[in-house]
Parts: structure tokens; C-alpha cells; sequence
């Protein structure tokens, strides 16, 4: 007969397992620009990366998109690409 301690164990792997599969969202949003929200963002998805979480960083400011210039990346496309049908965000 298993003993508490190994059911609690075994409710916990269940757990952990599940939390690995669950996708999460996490919008960050202000009426105010200039606020911090890239710097944030960009932030949480780093420390959520180094946890070793699979993340993926949208910025959706149409007229001032500003995660490429924080991270120093090129950007190939916007989210104007895939609102249009010309790009899907999933590849």
C-alpha cells in the first residue's frame, strides 16, 4: 500500500508535467507611451527563456514597434504582414 508521501509525489510529477504543456499568455498594455512597456516585456521574456520556457514576444504597436531596436534585431516582418494574410506568425 503506497504511503501518502508517494501519492504526493506522484500528484506533484502529474503537476509539473502538466504545467510544461500549458500555454500561457501574458499581455502587457498601457494607454501611455513611454512608460516601460517594451523594456518590461523584453525583460519578462528573457528571465521566462532563461527558465527555459519556449516564448514567443509579439509586439503588436502598429505605428511604433520598438523590440527589435530594444534587442538589436532586424525585423523581416510586422505584425502588418499577418493582419494582411501576407505572412503567418506561426512560421
Amino acid at each position: 500500500m503506497p504511503d501518502q508521501a508517494e501519492r504526493l509525489r506522484e500528484l506533484v510529477r502529474h503537476w509539473e508535467l502538466r504545467r510544461k504543456q500549458t500555454r500561457r499568455t501574458i499581455a502587457v498594455a498601457s494607454g501611455k507611451g513611454g512608460v516601460g512597456k517594451t523594456n518590461l516585456t523584453v525583460n519578462l521574456a528573457l528571465a521566462l527563456k532563461e527558465e527555459g520556457r519556449s516564448v514567443t514576444l509579439l509586439d503588436a504597436d502598429l505605428g511604433l514597434a520598438n523590440v527589435d531596436v530594444v534587442l538589436g534585431i532586424p525585423t523581416t516582418y510586422t505584425l502588418a504582414h499577418v493582419t494582411r494574410q501576407e505572412k503567418n506568425w506561426q512560421k
